[in-house]
């Protein structure tokens, strides 16, 4: 049947708790064993590029002060693509939730000062590019704890009421 019995009358048909089954399967399965820090870091690398295809950043932005615009944005990127990484080896803060937003945060904070210094981009690239990054952070953190049921590399895997 592939879930689990919930009960009922005795005469009812039985009901099944098919997010009981799919999360005992999944955590029999592969994602249990996959490791906390790849399984972040792949997450991370399929994640990262989403805002790249939603809105930049745009190299013509920096074409117009003489920079290698398409050179410059790969800072962007490459700091997005890290983020995964970044959650996956890094235990402090425990709790996934919050470490999570946070690793995406700090990574890509020196992109961001750089975007106030871009006068045809300034505090707004900055603040889109901090909360993108912070809630690619969160999207990483949150699969993986959801995956193998650890908040971080070094943590045991725990159960969930959930």
């Amino acid at each position: 049947m592939g879930g689990a019995l919930v009960g009922g009358a005795p005469d009812a048909a039985p009901t099944i708790s098919v997010a009981a089954g799919f999360r005992s399967g999944l955590h029999a399965g592969r994602m249990r064993r996959l490791s906390y820090p790849l399984l972040c870091a792949l997450c991370g690398f399929v994640l990262g590029w989403i805002p790249m295809f939603l809105h930049g950043p745009i190299p013509e932005k920096f074409d117009l002060f003489y920079l290698r615009g398409a050179v410059a944005v790969w800072s962007w990127y490459a700091a997005r693509l890290l983020v995964g990484v970044m959650v996956g080896i890094t235990w402090w803060p425990p709790r996934w939730y919050l470490r999570g937003p946070l690793c995406g945060f700090l990574m890509i904070l020196p992109c961001g000062i750089m975007s106030l210094a871009v006068p045809t981009c300034g505090a707004a690239c900055m603040f889109w590019n901090e909360g993108t990054a912070a809630a690619l952070g969160f999207l990483v953190a949150g699969i993986a704890y959801w995956s193998t049921g650890k908040h971080h590399a070094l943590a045991r895997g725990e159960r969930r009421l959930v």
